[in-house]
């Protein structure tokens, strides 16, 4: 077995999609220059030798979501960042949003794991989600990630908002530090260690 990282073959066939993942079967292997290539089980492409070259890739959806979540249901993959506490929020569009409560700084918030299937570094994808607070405070998004050994941090965008008031946080066009690896999400304050709601939190393509 071959194990690599963005790159890929010229496609023979498409042999199967499902949700937004395609297998797909090749025969031969060249550098790609933007798509990256991965097998389901693992964060790196597997391309298995023998009679054809078999892979699996993460695409967008019809909208150009790589991650969409409308807090209606499934929140199981988002988990408290310190000493707090994940309940139902108030909702920005639907029926409810995620909220946190029982802040004791302000980095405490809410985090999720970004699968590195979708989100490759040195790439670009648009971020955004909407909060709400219960006092007025800044809000942001930040890239926590893994670089040279070292935990490291990255805003991708902020904004101030009244208490009580929803505010959309928006990046169309962050990129990914290069080299960076073991993504996380994270939903925080920067001045006020408030209980806060989020809602909508969409990741997609560049530029979306």
């Amino acid at each position: 077995m071959v194990n690599f990282k963005r790159s890929c073959a010229a496609l023979s066939a498409i042999a199967l999609t499902t949700g937004t993942f395609a297998v797909f079967q090749t025969t031969s292997v060249q550098q790609l220059s933007a798509d990256t290539v991965y097998a389901a089980e693992g964060s790196e492409a597997n391309v298995f030798e023998g009679s054809g070259i078999y892979g699996l890739y993460r695409s967008t959806d019809a909208n150009g979501y790589y991650m969409y979540y409308d807090m209606e249901s499934d929140t199981a993959a988002f988990s408290a960042r310190g000493g707090c506490t994940l309940g139902a929020g108030d909702a920005y569009k639907g029926s409810r949003g995620l909220g946190v409560s029982g802040h004791q700084e302000e980095w405490n918030g809410i985090m999720i794991p970004l699968d590195s299937a979708s989100f490759t570094a040195g790439n670009e994808y648009s971020f955004s989600a909407a909060y709400k607070g219960s006092e007025n405070a800044t809000f942001k998004m930040t890239l926590q990630y893994s670089l040279a050994g070292g935990e490291n941090y990255d805003e991708i965008v902020s904004s101030a908002a009244s208490a009580g008031s929803y505010v959309v946080l928006s990046n169309p066009s962050y990129r990914i530090p290069d080299s960076a690896s073991d993504l996380v999400l994270v939903f925080e304050t920067t001045d006020s260690p408030c209980d806060f709601s989020i809602d909508e939190v969409i990741i997609a393509e560049a530029g979306t």
